[in-house]
């Protein structure tokens, strides 16, 4: 069941995940070539992928 959070919950919390290697290293390169961070990178990736309408449709299927 997905829970979509209310408009007010813009609150940035930390969280600690472990990634493979080559996609530290990617981010890393992105990291070098854009001047951004990564946490700022992973960000727009997931705001990307949770905006999808398909990720709606995914969460709702397995449910």
């Amino acid at each position: 069941m997905y829970i979509e959070p209310k408009k007010s919950e813009s609150e940035i919390r930390e969280m600690k995940v472990r990634i493979p290697s080559d996609y530290y290293m990617k981010l890393h390169s992105l990291k070098l070539l854009t001047g951004k961070q990564i946490s700022t990178a992973v960000t727009e990736a997931l705001e990307m992928y949770f905006k999808e309408e398909s990720f709606n449709d995914r969460v709702e299927s397995e449910t």
